[in-house]
């Protein structure tokens, strides 16, 4: 949601009374707050209301419009008639939902009086202090986030291991306990990444999961959703960590600055994460360091885009600095996300699967 301070408000509140009739305001004024009663602002705006009502000479009417995150009071302010008799506050930066495109009337409105508009995962992005992982894909992202947090805190030691993003988690509460050592594993939609495209985001591990045409409804052109995916990497640094799937190896419109490591199913020869028989192989620095771990397959992770899934994780985690020898358990003991290709019942030869909640 987009956030304006009290004395923008003030102000323009003035330049209203300058530029219409000298007996502004010739009714009582709408202080609409876009939250609930009791949060902070709400308390300000009580707090400013009788200044205001000295300096305008008319009541002024504390309004409280909760609902989904601000929008519901915001675009009440934004709809209403622009006589300077319904204002908006809000005191704090507040975030829009990714999901709700730029070209929202609210939003269009909020740019077009200059307020910033931001989400919940810029506002961390700004003030966490840890390494960050981070895991975009068409398909597939939130169990390669998954696997990855799991395969970090069963191998890496060096710190504490956060989990966020688009998975369902919001970090903001712990910010301040995420130490600069720590790994920070974030699921990212293109939506977010579209919507972080100014900020330069730069993941230290960066992973895309496939890429195929989805949410173009929201993006409009299978260009420019692929910018928005490509955001994952546009800021990485030369010693920073990019991972592909196999099948864009060699696709040119997936150039990348980072380390390029390539996962998937078949071993290309070069750095990355395969699949021979049972054997798991991870290998970096154009092949001078190499590992090779059994993982047997799991009935729970079903299919070649599972074994995908594991090995993306497994190539971010051990380029992290976890021990892959973890990896096999890890897997074992690993359930599928709820909603995604999760078998929830079965017999007399049938499986049912739930996968109510896949992107496609």
């Amino acid at each position: 949601m987009p956030c304006c301070h009290a004395p923008y408000m003030l102000s323009d509140s003035a330049l209203i009374a300058q530029a219409s009739a000298q007996n502004y305001p010739d009714r009582p004024v709408r202080l609409i707050v876009p939250f609930s009663a009791g949060g902070a602002n709400d308390i300000v705006a009580r707090l400013i209301q009788p200044s205001l009502e000295r300096t305008l000479g008319q009541p002024v009417i504390v309004e409280n419009k909760p609902g989904a995150s601000g929008i519901i009071g915001t675009d009440l302010v934004a709809k209403a008639s622009p006589d300077g008799h319904t204002l908006g506050v809000a005191l704090a930066t507040h975030s829009v939902n990714p999901a709700v495109n730029p070209s929202h009337p609210t939003l269009v409105k909020a740019r077009s009086l200059g307020l910033q508009i931001t989400t919940e995962i810029d506002l961390f992005l700004q003030h966490q202090r840890g390494r960050i992982a981070a895991v975009t894909g068409s398909n597939g992202k939130s169990t390669t986030t998954a696997l990855l947090y799991r395969f970090l805190q069963a191998g890496w030691h060096g710190g504490r291991v956060w989990l966020g993003g688009n998975i369902g988690i919001s970090l903001l509460e712990q910010v301040d306990q995420i130490a600069p050592v720590d790994w920070v594993v974030l699921e990212l939609s293109s939506f977010q990444l579209e919507l972080l495209r100014e900020r330069r985001f730069r993941p230290e591990i960066g992973v895309l999961t496939n890429f195929s045409p989805n949410h173009l409804d929201w993006h409009g052109t299978l260009e420019s959703y692929r910018r928005a995916k490509q955001q994952l990497f546009a800021a990485q640094r030369t010693d920073d960590i990019s991972i592909l799937p196999e099948e864009l190896e060699c696709d040119e419109q997936w150039r990348v600055r980072g380390r390029r490591h390539v996962a998937g199913c078949a071993d290309g020869g070069g750095d990355g994460a395969f699949f021979f028989e049972s054997q798991l192989i991870l290998r970096t620095d154009h092949g001078r360091r190499e590992d090779c771990v059994r993982v047997e397959p799991s009935s729970r992770l079903p299919g070649q885009h599972n074994q995908r899934n594991v090995a993306m994780a497994a190539c971010a985690a051990w380029l992290a600095g976890a021990d892959p020898e973890c990896f096999a358990e890890v897997l074992k003991e690993f359930r599928p996300l709820p909603h995604r290709l999760q078998c929830v019942a079965q017999g007399q030869g049938l499986q049912f699967w739930n996968d109510s909640i896949a992107t496609t």
